[in-house]
């Protein structure tokens, strides 16, 4: 029978593991090209009207400063409006946001909340993780 101290270890290393390759595939997944400063127009349009998709990239273009000025309370705004609309891209951004106080006071519980959305819909860089 194993100890409930080495349960708790086991469970921190394992846990650890995943949130580094989460790191690791998020900054590989989240390097996107630059955006023009036409198609940020056009992304505006279409995120103003709902799409989802198209706030979830207008957040990651405030997030760089990719066709607009850099501006990290912009981005969240954006992911947070995609992410209420069930897009998984956005769930998980929004994980981050709050499990690393990216942009925001860290706040654990609502950080798993959207890594769990985004894994319940299949995002690939968080299944394992939240098993």
């Amino acid at each position: 029978m194993i100890s409930l101290n080495r349960y708790v270890r086991l469970r921190f290393i394992s846990l650890f593991t995943c949130i580094m390759i989460f790191l690791a595939f998020s900054w590989i997944v989240f390097q996107e090209s630059p955006v023009e400063a036409s198609s940020v127009s056009d992304l505006r349009q279409a995120a103003d009207k709902g799409d989802a998709a198209a706030q979830y990239k207008l957040g990651i273009a405030y997030e760089e400063g990719n066709g607009v000025e850099k501006d990290l309370a912009e981005a969240i705004k954006w992911w947070k409006l995609s992410a209420e609309q069930g897009d998984s891209d956005a769930q998980h951004m929004m994980g981050n946001v709050y499990m690393f106080g990216y942009g925001a006071e860290k706040n654990f519980p609502e950080g798993l909340k959207w890594w769990k959305k985004a894994a319940d819909q299949g995002n690939p860089s968080l299944n394992s993780c939240l098993d």
